[in-house]
């Protein structure tokens, strides 16, 4: 099915990924092949169906393709393919060599009678007849070889692979005892023989075998390239990597016992007390001896429940410092937890050698102290990076020992037992099997498993079936197999040694001298102002540190920031100097354009990728219960950093990267066209604004400045100021913000301000119609329900409209108060919630009509709601009327405010200010045909009106 639908969706052949130009996909038709023959029934028999069933064996190898991180590891391996090949041919020269010289040395004098009185200088011609074995049973004299001889070409490479593996003991004293052809040995006859075999185990033993860890490791090296800039290039990912800024899962407790607990915590003394009582704690353990006396007993048993008192208070306190979250924010943490746990288990345990073994728990705090000394720390740091690849090799070490116990119980689970080959190691099942290759990669005597599995007849049966003899008087039925091994099994053995323990066992040095010798590098790293060897590692950390200052505690940060986070890194990554002053060059400004939309290429990689996340099925679920971040906006440090390295440090690049980065160049160098074009355009638009808002500005100075200098605004100012202060004391009576103490309007009525010419009505003045100053305010209020009051615009900004109407006869002026004061009286809406009967007010609106050019429909300019009316003790008939923002609509808009800034607001929130003038007569509008004509008449307050 999966072949089906891989075929279908990318093709076999001929298109670009087509489903056989990729190695691992050819490996799953392998082996799918192969199974497909198996499960026909195709060549059951013979050795054609032998080698079919071992298919079966490949299987796992689909495993390798499913993941990344194995799939690292195998490309390290096929990287030493080729070196590991001259090897095996430099080794089969040695073999020829030295196996011919054998030939000569020792061929055919290995042999001897099986019978031991045949002795020197007695031979072949004297072994003859019977003699008694220990059991007293009589067996024929016989001359033959040991399991291992130098007579043919094949027996002599194979005695020199024994030898080559050091299994060199039993060969290496035959040789010494040998005389001559057809002659019984002789103990040290030969001595000098033995220097052939030290010579070969030199040449074959030390130096060719080894010639495998080295070109494994070499492949592990690849990854770092082969030239200086590869090696520069690799080594700054991989500090990237390292040390890129990492933060807590979990926020941290911010009460006051959390805050003291962290403080003491943190304190160097601290760290210096836990370390002493651990290493003191773990000396005592190491002293404790079988047959103490009680006394020194009771002295162990006290210091182990004082230290392991000290051990819980640390772990509380970390608790309260740092909170639960703490102990998976921190590995260290997490050690100590565990070690308080197995060592609470013991205690809890009625149980002596339960609790003993919880005890010895704490000697592993022993590893606290090692990361106080550097080079010890470095090995440490060493292992645990080695983690994550380690499981990898793990696995892979299980797959391929797993295709190597299956293969060997389909060959050899049926040979009979033999020297070695028995209880202790067999491959009758793919238990017994993996055991017996894990023996023989730990030095088994595998050279007699082989000889025990290339058992041949006549003495083994090839099948139980009708031709054995007797076979038909033990068992009824036949059988389809024998006891018999393989002929090639000394072929077989020989690629297993090499897989699985030349080349397999090997990965874990090649893995473990890699990540030593980056960690070594580190500690021979010199400062480099100029990063002609690239980055440090106090360099490196420099810049994760600069980068945690811009991206909020995510490990990610926005586009945005890029120019800010330049000046701040220090040159040559960014433009900060040694002195602290920015170092520009006239390519910087091209350079971060090109950074700039190389990072906008990757934040359209990554909104590409997380829609095509967010269209996996089963992703759809996973917001229901893990909600995360959108970061598709945003680049982690890695990416960011990179991105700056490419292009400030160019000449850093290996070749390599720079063939691969063709397509990304020509990308980038499009978005940076684009970005100059949208910046231009920002820039136009930028500079308009500012223009409008300097505009803006200079007229709300204006208007402070006329404000400060008019003698009846500012005692309206001081009015306003003294309300608002009684305000806030009453919020703080109630212990309530100020906005939740005033209530919205309850109804609302806009006024339209018409252009007003005098010529053309009459006008009554505002000031003649006062005969009280006190009663001003009444005048205007019994005024405006018969006449159109008469507006005069003060303020500068809106003084160009002059003098204007306003039907005011529909506003009930509900919820208004009186303030008095002692140069005057202000007249307010009041929102300031007193009881809870006296809670609705009147909003008044004011918008000025303007004629619109283009259309008949006229066009209003909103001027704001009518703050209040003030009329001045100092000047009677100069009633000022105020617009702006109500002070329900000024709390509600600064609610998120800074403090400074409501403060200043507060003096006044007015925008435009209006002088009562006087009063016109009414306007009405006919709306019957019969009257349209007219379109206006002026009602005076001698005329009756049925209705309005």
């Amino acid at each position: 099915l999966e072949f089906s639908v891989r075929a279908m969706e990318h093709g076999l052949v001929f298109t670009k990924k087509a489903y056989f130009k990729d190695g691992w996909n050819l490996l799953d038709f392998l082996v799918l092949s192969l199974s497909w023959i198996d499960e026909t029934g195709w060549f059951q028999k013979g050795n054609t169906g032998k080698v079919i069933r071992l298919a079966r064996a490949l299987r796992p190898l689909r495993l390798m393709k499913r993941n990344e991180g194995l799939r690292l590891v195998i490309d390290a391996l096929l990287r030493t393919l080729t070196p590991v090949l001259y090897v095996i041919i430099f080794t089969i020269f040695t073999f020829m060599v030295f196996g011919l010289i054998g030939m000569g040395l020792f061929g055919g004098k290995f042999k001897s009678c099986s019978d031991p009185s045949v002795a020197f200088p007695q031979g072949k011609a004297d072994c003859l007849g019977w003699f008694l074995i220990d059991n007293g049973v009589a067996v024929p004299s016989s001359w033959r070889n040991p399991r291992f001889d130098f007579d043919t070409f094949g027996n002599s490479v194979q005695t020199l692979f024994q030898v080559m593996t050091f299994k060199y003991v039993n060969v290496i004293y035959q040789a010494m005892d040998v005389t001559d052809v057809d002659q019984s040995p002789q103990v040290n006859y030969s001595v000098y023989n033995g220097l052939f075999f030290v010579v070969y185990l030199i040449i074959g033993g030390l130096f060719v075998m080894n010639l495998f860890v080295g070109f494994i490791i070499d492949g592990f090296n690849a990854n770092k390239g082969s030239s200086e800039k590869d090696i520069i290039f690799s080594r700054f990912n991989r500090q990237l990597y390292m040390y890129k800024p990492k933060y807590f899962k979990f926020r941290l407790p911010q009460n006051g016992v959390s805050v003291q607990a962290r403080k003491l915590l943190e304190h160097r003394y601290f760290d210096v007390t836990s370390s002493l009582c651990v290493l003191i704690n773990v000396t005592f353990m190491l002293v404790d001896h079988a047959g103490a006396s009680q006394s020194f007993e009771n002295m162990i048993n006290s210091q182990n429940n004082f230290f392991y008192a000290v051990l819980l208070l640390e772990v509380c306190i970390n608790l309260v410092g740092f909170g639960p979250g703490a102990f998976l924010n921190d590995n260290w943490k997490t050690f100590d937890l565990i070690i308080a746990l197995g060592s609470s288990a013991g205690y809890m345990a009625q149980n002596d050698k339960v609790s003993q073994f919880s005890k010895s728990f704490r000697l592993f705090r022993i590893f606290k102290l090692m990361k106080m000394i550097t080079p010890i720390r470095i090995i440490l740091e060493t292992l645990v990076s080695c983690l994550p690849q380690l499981a990898n090799i793990v696995l892979l070490l299980v797959l391929v020992y797993s295709i190597f116990a299956v293969s060997f119980v389909q060959m050899f689970g049926t040979t009979r037992n033999g020297v070695r080959l028995g209880p202790t190691a067999s491959f009758f099942s793919y238990e017994s099997s993996l055991m017996t290759i894990l023996q023989i990669v730990t030095g088994d005597e595998w050279q007699e498993l082989v000889k025990d599995c290339g058992i041949q007849p006549p003495y083994c049966t090839p099948v139980f079936d009708d031709s054995v003899y007797g076979w038909r008087e033990w068992k009824d039925f036949n059988l389809s197999f024998g006891d018999c091994g393989q002929s090639y099994s000394f072929i077989v053995f020989v690629v297993m040694k090499l897989v699985c323990e030349k080349v397999m066992l090997n990965l874990f040095i090649g893995m473990i001298l890699d990540n030593f010798g980056f960690f070594t590098e580190e500690v021979g790293d010199s400062q480099d102002g100029d990063w002609s060897t690239g980055p440090t590692t106090e360099q490196t950390q420099l810049i994760s540190q600069i980068f945690s200052l811009f991206d909020r505690q995510t490990g990610r940060a926005p586009i945005s920031v890029l120019n800010r986070m330049m000046c701040v890194l220090p040159y040559p990554f960014g433009y900060r100097g040694k002195d602290g002053e920015l170092v520009r060059n006239e390519d910087d400004d091209a350079i971060e354009l090109l950074i700039r939309s190389e990072l906008n290429v990757l934040v359209r990689l990554q909104r590409d990728m997380s829609i095509l996340e967010k269209t996996e099925s089963w992703k759809r679920f996973v917001p229901l219960f893990l909600l995360s971040e959108d970061v598709s906006e945003t680049i982690k440090f890695e990416d960011y950093m990179r991105t700056i390295f490419l292009w400030r440090k160019h000449d850093l690049i290996p070749d390599m990267v720079r063939v691969m980065r063709n397509q990304r160049v020509d990308e980038v160098i499009f978005i940076s066209y684009v970005i100059l074009i949208v910046d231009l355009l920002k820039r136009a638009v930028g500079d308009r604004k500012r223009q409008r808002d300097l505009h803006t500005i200079q007229q709300l100075r204006s208007f402070r400045q006329w404000e400060r200098g008019d003698q009846v605004q500012t005692i309206r100012n001081a009015l306003v100021r003294d309300m608002v202060k009684q305000e806030k004391d009453a919020a703080k009576k109630h212990s309530k913000p100020l906005i939740l103490l005033h209530v919205p309007a309850s109804s609302r009525v806009k006024i339209e301000l018409q252009p007003f010419d005098a010529e053309h009505y009459e006008v009554y003045e505002h000031a003649e119609r006062i005969q009280d100053p006190s009663q001003e305010l009444e005048t205007f209020l019994h005024m405006i329900t018969r006449y159109r009051a008469i507006l005069q615009f003060l303020d500068p900004i809106h003084s160009v409209y002059g003098v204007v109407a306003a039907d005011l006869s529909g506003c009930t002026w509900k919820g208004w108060r009186r303030r008095e004061g002692r140069d005057g009286t202000l007249f307010h809406p009041s929102s300031f919630e007193r009881s809870e009967y006296d809670k609705d007010w009147e909003s008044i609106s004011m918008a000025y009509n303007v004629e619109a050019t283009l259309t008949s429909r006229p066009t209003y300019l909103i001027l704001g709601e009518v703050t209040d009316l003030l009329c001045s003790l100092r000047q009677p008939g100069r009633l000022l009327l105020n617009l702006g923002l109500s002070r329900y609509e000024f709390l509600y808009r600064n609610l998120v405010a800074d403090s400074g800034r409501a403060a200043h607001a507060e003096g006044s929130t007015a925008r435009s200010v209006m002088q009562v003038i006087g009063y016109a007569p009414l306007e009405l509008k006919f709306k019957d045909a019969e009257h349209l004509a007219r379109k206006k008449v002026l009602v005076n307050q001698d005329v009756e009106v049925d209705a309005i």
